[in-house]
C-alpha cells in the first residue's frame, strides 16, 4: 500500500527501507479544537500489489491542552489486499497443417485471485 494523496498536503512523506511509509502532518489546525469538535484529513492510499494479506494503517495524533499538557491518541485500521491475477492458457488443434487447414485456438482464462475480475483485453 502506498500513499497517493490527501485532502491536506503532508509535511513529510517518507518510505522506510522495510517498506513502511510515514506520512506526517504538522500544525494542521488553524485554531484549537473545541470540546466535542473534530477535524478530518482524507488520505488516499493505493493497494499497489507489493504485498497481500492484512495491511495495517496506524494513525497517531499529538497535541497540547490549553494548560500545556501533552495529549496523544492512536488508532489502527486494516485492509485486506488480495492477489489479483488472471492466468491465460492456449491450446491449438491441430498444431500443424497444410494450406487451407482450419486451426482452432482455444483460450482459457482463469481468475487465480480472490476477487471477481473482468479482463479488459
Amino acid at each position: 500500500m502506498r500513499y497517493s494523496s490527501a485532502s491536506v498536503d503532508p509535511t513529510e512523506n517518507k518510505v522506510e527501507v522495510n517498506g513502511t511509509t510515514f506520512v506526517v502532518w504538522n500544525n494542521i489546525l488553524a485554531a484549537p479544537l473545541a470540546p466535542n469538535a473534530s477535524a478530518s484529513i482524507h488520505l488516499v492510499a493505493v493497494l499497489d500489489g507489493s504485498r497481500t494479506g492484512s495491511l495495517q494503517n496506524k494513525i497517531s495524533a499529538k497535541g497540547l491542552t490549553a494548560a500545556g499538557f501533552n495529549v496523544t491518541a492512536e488508532d489502527t485500521k486494516s485492509v485486506t489486499a488480495f492477489r489479483s491475477a488472471i492466468h491465460v492458457a492456449e491450446t491449438v488443434t491441430p498444431d500443424a497443417g497444410c494450406p487451407g487447414t482450419l486451426v482452432d485456438f482455444k483460450i482459457d482464462l482463469t481468475n487465480v485471485g480472490r476477487r471477481t475480475s473482468t479482463p479488459l483485453s
